[in-house]
């Protein structure tokens, strides 16, 4: 963050959650439209891009010996490796840090460090 602090247009902040959730096919377009601005990169046409998004982010996989599967997020599985209570405060703590140290100059980095902080609260609720 502090390397982009003088020009923030060359940073571009996506979660892994947006990218894999249901406006996926959204945050896959910012990436190619910032990618597109980069000298020798060329991407897909726009329109091509949810199609494409859909197939990576929702297909079904197979492994090498055939069984059929698919991949399940750490989020979706968050309550097979509950977070003990010191480690929900540590994660707290650095999400707070963060946010204080970077947040106070980039409206979206705090906005994504306050989610990560409720997903985190809405976790230790059981």
């Amino acid at each position: 963050m502090n390397k982009y602090k003088k020009n923030r247009n060359d940073l571009l902040l996506i979660t892994y959650e947006g990218l894999t959730g249901r406006r996926g096919a959204i945050f896959t377009r910012q990436i190619a439209s910032y990618l597109d601005k980069s000298e020798g990169i060329h991407v897909i046409d726009p329109d091509s891009i949810p199609c494409i998004w859909e197939k990576f982010a929702h297909d079904k996989w197979y492994q090498n010996n055939g069984d059929e599967y698919t991949t399940i997020s750490f989020q979706e599985r968050a309550d097979d490796r509950p977070l003990t209570q010191d480690q929900i405060r540590v994660v707290s703590r650095m999400l707070q840090s963060l946010d204080e140290r970077f947040g106070r100059r980039d409206k979206q980095f705090s906005t994504i460090m306050n989610s990560y902080m409720n997903s985190l609260y809405d976790s230790a609720i059981v």
